[in-house]
């Protein structure tokens, strides 16, 4: 399916799921006073039914390790900074192995380069692994995530480098870690000409590493670069940005890659200087750079300045904007992977819920993400959620069910669906061997997203469902909302599956 149909259904199905409200957003969880965490800046990460992250404040302390459970219910404090070990985390965690691994920017509250620490999700044990200032490398300030790439974990520091703090440059580096502590490595050191001061978390795949920093190269607004995981070695700067209405400039996310493209966005830049959005290139020897979308105006009612790493659901990139939209306070946005129709899926509109965090995670049909909030008295931050395409039946039907749609398959679905959209009676469809039909009826028992096999019939239920059968008979009315799930969530898990 075209980009820009999917883009369409997006919009429509966003406007069957809302209720009349100024916003799609559903609240999980509203920070409150101590003893919770306050100010997130990071994302959350869904582990195991429960979701996690960090607070840059609150919880008597220095900000705080939290979890609850999928609904907002449940909340506790994992660990609470605050003795010496780590202060005021600004990015995500990284799990494995039910241990959750980070970094803090300081190392008290009075300051210092910063830690490395983990935490055991079963039994709460904290541990510090690393404090910079205990280091001669004179790693400091890390701003983003950790990275695990064959048991190692991987990280890079706003600033520093060998011989003191802050290093002769002082323009960051990439280093590598075992889980336990030890083997502490300086992969890379930047020098200003390659970039300096990367703000958030490295990409690893296939032994190599890719990130960008927010300042430095030849154009003095930052950089993409590569190297090799195992040791630094072919380090190599992908794309130099310049800003200008034709580059980005100043990046602070992460980049996502997907099929051979880094894709990424800039807080500055672009048409407006406002920030974009990219797509760079690297299957060809010299990357190609694309400059997807440049953010409006400061009078515009579209986001400005981008600050979260992209996530891909199917062929769409789901993003947020720390600023801009109807109220200023940043908004949720969409576009295709071939940079097709860019939209506004959701405006910010409450100082409780602005100014969004550095990630987005998904989760059976919904995109988690937080808010730090204005940093008056009452305005803490918030976990809100929010409806996506990638919806429940693709998790628990297509996984459970073991269906296998080719991309004939989803043609014909597409074809049903056009049909039935014109008020037609179109015949039944065939995908994964079998006929496929709607069914606009109430099934008790069931609930919106369940998904089952009955006497060799397989069942998508949404308040209305498509069933698969053997053929003949009449054919039920198409349901509008089923469809929209049925074509958008097969072909992305399809697209996925490749």
């Amino acid at each position: 399916m075209k980009t820009s149909v999917r883009i369409a259904l997006i919009m429509a199905l966003l406007t069957l799921f809302r209720s009349g409200t100024a916003s799609a957003l559903d609240l999980v969880h509203d920070f409150s006073y101590h003893p919770e965490g306050q100010h997130p800046e990071g994302g959350v990460l869904i582990h195991e039914g429960k979701v996690y992250g960090m607070t840059r404040y609150g919880g008597g302390g220095d900000g705080v390790i939290f979890s609850m459970n999928l609904d907002g219910t449940g909340y506790a404090n994992l660990h609470t900074f605050g003795a010496g070990v780590g202060a005021y985390p600004v990015a995500d965690l990284t799990i494995a192995d039910n241990v959750a691994y980070g970094m803090s920017p300081c190392t008290t509250s009075m300051g210092g380069p910063g830690t490395v620490f983990k935490v055991d999700l079963d039994s709460g044990v904290f541990t510090g692994l690393k404090t910079f200032d205990s280091d001669p490398s004179g790693l400091a300030y890390p701003h983003g995530s950790l990275a695990l790439y064959e048991n190692k974990l991987y990280g890079m520091t706003y600033m520093g480098g060998a011989g003191n703090m802050g290093g002769a440059g002082n323009n960051g580096v990439v280093f590598r870690i075992n889980t336990d502590g030890t083997g502490l490595a300086i992969l890379h050191e930047f020098a200003g000409a390659d970039g300096q001061y990367p703000e958030d978390s490295l990409t690893i795949a296939n032994g190599v590493i890719y990130g960008m920093t927010s300042a430095g190269g030849s154009g003095g607004g930052g950089t993409v670069f590569q190297m090799d995981a195992a040791d630094g070695g072919n380090f190599s700067v992908l794309h130099e940005f310049s800003g200008g209405t034709a580059d980005g400039a100043n990046p602070y996310a992460s980049l996502l890659l997907s099929d051979d493209v880094l894709y990424g966005t800039t807080q500055n830049g672009g048409a407006n200087d406002t920030g974009t959005i990219f797509a760079l290139d690297i299957s060809q020897e010299t990357p190609d750079f694309t400059l997807m979308h440049s953010f409006g105006g400061e009078s515009s009612t579209d986001g400005r300045h981008p600050k979260a790493t992209l996530l891909q659901l199917g062929d769409l990139l789901y993003g947020t904007t720390e600023l801009g939209g109807v109220a200023d306070l940043g908004s949720l946005f969409v576009i295709g992977l071939d940079g097709g129709d860019y939209t506004q899926i959701d405006d910010i509109e409450s100082p409780e819920s602005g100014f969004l965090g550095k990630s987005l995670a998904y989760h059976r049909g919904y995109v988690y993400l937080m808010s730090r909030g204005h940093t008056h008295q009452y305005d803490f931050g918030a976990v809100y959620k929010e409806e996506t395409l990638e919806n429940y039946f693709i998790d628990t039907g297509y996984e459970a069910l073991g269906l296998n749609f080719s991309a004939e398959d989803i043609a014909n679905l597409c074809d049903l669906y056009y049909a039935g959209k014109q008020g037609q009676s179109p015949d039944p469809v065939l995908a994964d061997g079998r006929n496929w039909y709607y069914f606009d009826e109430e099934i008790s028992g069931k609930e919106f997203g369940d998904s089952w096999e009955q006497d060799g019939i397989y069942y998508f239920y949404f308040g209305s469902g498509v069933k698969s059968g053997e053929g003949g008979g009449d054919v039920p009315e198409p349901s509008t909302l089923l469809l929209l799930l049925t074509l958008i969530g097969f072909g992305s898990r399809m697209r996925r599956n490749k």
